[in-house]
C-alpha cells in the first residue's frame, strides 16, 4: 500500500512567495503614504481657509485693514506688539495654542519638517512691500486672486515657523512640505496647491501684493 505524503515548498517557491509579500508590501506602505499626504494637505488647505475667513471678519471689524504681518499690532485690552496670528486669536477671543496642538494655526504636515516633529504656528503673512508695520484693506489690491496672502513656512525657531516673509525671503521661508508642494491662501479667499517646480509662479504671486 502507497504512503500518501504531502509534498513541501520548495525553497525556490518559498522565496518567490517572500519576494511578492515584500512587493505587496511595499505597494501598500506606498499607498498608505500617499493617502496619508493627501489627507495632510486637505486640513492645511482647510486651515488656511478658515485663517481667511477669520482675517475677513477680523478686518471688517477693524476699519476694513488686516491685522499687520509683523509685531506693530494693538488690541483693545490685551496689549501691542503682536503678530497677526495673535491679533486673530485675540480677535477671536480663542486661547493662542500650545505645541503640537490641533489647531488652524498648525498644518499636520509640519511635524514631518518642524525639529523633533514640534509645531505650533506655521504659517507665514506676505509683508512684500509693507515692511511688516502696515495694516492693509485687502479689497485695495488689483489682482487679489493672484496675491499670496498667507502660505506653509518653514521652522524659525521654537516649533513656531516664519510668521512673515517678503520678496527677498519668501524662498528661503517658503515650506513645500507637501509632496515638493506648499499650499497658499490668497487675497480674495481662495487656497491653492504651488509646487516647487512653480517657484517662479509664487514669486510673481508674492510680488503681487504691492500693486496696490
Amino acid at each position: 500500500m502507497r504512503e500518501n505524503r504531502s509534498r513541501g515548498f520548495t525553497l525556490v517557491e518559498l522565496l518567490s512567495v517572500i519576494a511578492v509579500l515584500a512587493i505587496l508590501g511595499s505597494l501598500l506602505i506606498a499607498s498608505i503614504s500617499s493617502v496619508r499626504s493627501m489627507a495632510e494637505s486637505a486640513e492645511c488647505t482647510s486651515n488656511l481657509r478658515n485663517i481667511g475667513m477669520g482675517l475677513r471678519l477680523y478686518s471688517q471689524e477693524n476699519d476694513s485693514k488686516l491685522p499687520t504681518s509683523g509685531n506693530y499690532n494693538t488690541v483693545p485690552g490685551v496689549g501691542t506688539g503682536l503678530s497677526w496670528m495673535m491679533a486673530l486669536y485675540e480677535f477671536m477671543e480663542q486661547r493662542f495654542p500650545d505645541m503640537n496642538e490641533n489647531n488652524i494655526l498648525l498644518c499636520p504636515a509640519a511635524l514631518d519638517t518642524y525639529p523633533n516633529g514640534n509645531a505650533r504656528r506655521t504659517y507665514g503673512m506676505n509683508a512684500a512691500g509693507t515692511g511688516g508695520n502696515i495694516a492693509i484693506n485687502p479689497d485695495t489690491f488689483l489682482n487679489p486672486a493672484s496675491t499670496v496672502l498667507i502660505m506653509d513656512t518653514a521652522h524659525m525657531s521654537g516649533g513656531d515657523g516664519y510668521y512673515a516673509f517678503g520678496a527677498g525671503s519668501f524662498d528661503a521661508y517658503a515650506d513645500w512640505r507637501h509632496d515638493e508642494a506648499l499650499n497658499v491662501l490668497f487675497v480674495d479667499g481662495h487656497v491653492e496647491s504651488i509646487n516647487k517646480a512653480d517657484e517662479a509662479t509664487l514669486k510673481e504671486y508674492v510680488l503681487n501684493y504691492q500693486n496696490r
